[in-house]
């Protein structure tokens, strides 16, 4: 017998400060690196202590967020682990405070700082993507995902402009300490979480404590849909932050009107991620998994008009658009898993994914900027509007030859 577990009373507090203590981590993840960067750049040689620290966090997330998967599903409580994971990092960035205020000079002080607090972010990814689904299922999982996303967007939106009144009021390194007490508080708040949350979702009742170090394997040769969306989210996600980061400030500046065609496309994207937060609560979740790889082909319209050379309004239409169906593409996407992998294997799944993504920006932004120089942008920002498209296709392809199972969630005794 299914057990449904709806957003109200207890479970509905529950959904809300899970949510909150999300997009506190969000406000205070957008201001810290805007923080470091001016506290760094305001030096003699800033620009080459803050490239330096820049490539050692990066190093980070390669590693420790599959060792976060691992973590998330041996622990015996993902919002446990994310918890105090997150007090961690509040202390380092404390730390990182101090080394900014006393031994800003020394590049191996502040960017093993940042490397210690990249990991442990990256350690926490998969983990705190699992919170939700500890507290509510079926139906109610796909609303209680969208409320969150929405006020983690809503958080990431105030945080460049609270960061940027922050440096100019008072300091770089003050906003670098209002981010350890975003992620204190965020560790507060999931404490009062963490009395009351049973194991639910997923496949509800499955102990998660001790499962095998080896469980990667097991998960990867049961599960050759997720082997083949990983591929696919390798190059839709590569192909994404390609076009955006670097192809849009370069097509930005030479067609439309620089930095003032560049923060309208780039207000469009946001403003679509946060739609498409708030309309994913309205999508049936009978097929999650196959409204995400349609969502995520669809997101190509965002590079066919800068690539066609069609006017900045379309332009901006077309990023608005593509961000409404990336977010609705990332949150269908953690819906579907969790309907249809098993409970102890979901972290190691959202490791899987993020992965994933995380190697495909990093391959393909380094390839489109050895191709940048050689060949013109427009035609790139097509290649990734193709490249978009093909992998949604593919991963729709993927998953009509290996249907994922979905789990039946079991009543608790």
């Amino acid at each position: 017998m299914t057990t449904r577990v709806g957003p109200t009373g207890s479970h509905a507090r529950r959904v809300l400060t899970v949510s909150v203590a999300q997009a506190l981590n969000a406000f205070g993840s957008g201001i810290a690196p805007i923080a470091v960067a001016f506290a760094l750049l305001g030096d003699r040689d800033g620009v080459a202590k803050f490239s330096a620290v820049l490539a050692v966090g990066a190093l980070a997330p390669v590693v420790m967020t599959l060792a976060g998967g691992v973590l998330a599903d041996r622990g015996r409580s993902p919002i446990r682990t994310t918890q105090v994971l997150r007090c961690l990092a509040g202390v380092v960035q404390v730390l990182l405070w101090v080394g900014l205020l006393h031994a800003r000079s020394s590049i191996v002080v502040i960017g093993g700082l940042l490397f210690l607090g990249e990991a442990l972010s990256s350690l926490t990814l998969p983990s705190s993507r699992r919170m939700i689904a500890e507290i509510v299922e079926g139906e109610e999982l796909t609303r209680a995902v969208a409320t969150q996303a929405t006020l983690v967007n809503l958080a990431r939106i105030a945080s460049p402009a609270v960061a940027g009144v922050l440096i100019s009021a008072v300091s770089a390194e003050v906003a670098v300490l209002v981010d350890a007490a975003t992620f204190l508080l965020s560790a507060a708040l999931l404490l009062a979480v963490g009395k009351g949350a049973g194991p639910t979702g997923g496949g509800g009742g499955e102990p998660d404590a001790g499962v095998p170090a080896g469980g990667f394997r097991a998960l990867l040769r049961g599960s050759p849909w997720l082997v083949a969306c990983a591929v696919c989210g390798f190059l839709a996600a590569g192909a994404w932050l390609s076009g955006y980061q670097l192809l849009g400030p370069v097509l930005a500046a030479r067609s439309y009107g620089g930095a003032a065609g560049w923060a309208m496309f780039s207000t469009a994207h946001v403003a679509g991620l946060l739609v498409g937060g708030v309309v994913t609560r309205w999508v049936p979740d009978s097929r999650p998994l196959l409204v995400s790889a349609v969502c995520s082909a669809a997101a190509a319209v965002a590079f066919l008009p800068p690539g066609l050379g069609l006017p900045g309004a379309v332009v901006v239409a077309g990023f608005f658009l593509a961000a409404v169906a990336l977010g609705m593409a990332m949150n269908l996407w953690f819906v579907g898993c969790v309907k249809a992998l098993p409970k102890r294997f979901l972290g190691r799944a959202m490791a899987v994914s993020s992965s994933s993504e995380l190697a495909g920006g990093f391959v393909l932004i380094w390839v489109c900027g050895l191709l940048l120089p050689h060949v013109c942008p427009a035609l790139l920002a097509l290649a990734c509007a193709g490249m978009l498209l093909l992998s949604g296709i593919a991963q729709l392809w993927a998953l009509r030859v290996w249907p994922p199972t979905p789990t039946t969630p079991r009543a608790n005794n």
